[in-house]
């Protein structure tokens, strides 16, 4: 995927280095950058505000892969997955993952493609239902700056592709994980318009306040496409190349 690249990309490019936990590139640098437009915001009697992601961005969702894996195993009576631990489920590699666990079963090709689809298919009807994203792992990075930029007196908003009727667990899960929460929007899943809603709810959230100072100073999500999308109807900001284990991350530019 192509990404417009910026000066301070090329600062931030050499600061990478691997988290083995998750087996992605991390990056603090990044979260700093959004520190320090934090800190000049607020300098300028500005009131910023950073949009947050949910998914494998605050919480990370390895845990409930693999709970959601395992317990495919034990209703098919199998043993396909009984290795997985969540670390061994790098972002956006599960579904390779899934195909690489089930093919070490040496299963000839049809038998193997009905597994792999019916474990797929599990992951998807389970992935929402009630409970279960007590599984999840929080961010621990993420969540740290989350809660210094709110000492330092920014707004967070969370805007997440889960489904309004959502709602309150995700409310809970935030409250559960003591993070603050300045607002929040549900746009609904979809992989052709996330982006474009998610972009629309910052628009939103920046229109209902406009008697007031804000700023967005950032956003971090953990698509690629959302964070295109939230460049062309923020113009001044700028995706950093750079990841934050699995998240990507938009500043605004001094």
């Amino acid at each position: 995927m192509h990404r417009r690249r910026v000066p301070i990309m090329m600062l931030l490019a050499s600061a990478l280095f691997t988290v083995a936990a998750w087996g992605a590139p991390f990056s603090l640098e990044a979260l700093d950058a959004i520190t320090a437009r934090v800190r000049a915001m607020v300098a300028s009697e500005l009131v910023p505000v950073v949009y947050v992601d949910l998914d494998d961005t605050v919480f990370v969702n390895s845990g409930r892969y693999e709970f959601l894996l395992r317990e495919f195993d034990a209703i098919s009576g199998t043993s396909y997955f009984s290795h997985l631990r969540p670390g061994d489920i790098p972002y956006a590699k599960r579904e390779p993952l899934v195909r690489k666990a089930v093919t070490a079963a040496g299963l000839e090709v049809r038998a193997r493609e009905q597994v792999i689809s019916d474990a797929m298919a599990y992951l998807k009807k389970n992935w929402k239902r009630p409970g279960i994203h007590l599984r999840d792992h929080l961010h621990q990075p993420v969540v740290e700056k989350i809660l210094l930029w709110k000492s330092l007196g920014a707004r967070i908003v969370y805007i997440t592709a889960r489904h309004r009727n959502y709602a309150k667990q995700s409310g809970e899960q935030i409250a559960t994980a003591g993070l603050p929460i300045d607002g929040i929007f549900h746009v609904g899943y979809s992989n052709e318009k996330v982006g474009v809603l998610k972009a629309d709810a910052v628009t939103k959230y920046e229109s209902s306040h406009v008697d007031e100072k804000i700023v967005s100073v950032a956003f971090l999500d953990d698509q690629g496409p959302t964070i295109a999308a939230l460049e062309s109807v923020h113009p001044a900001m700028a995706s950093l190349e750079v990841t934050i284990s699995g998240c990507e991350a938009l500043l605004v530019q001094p």
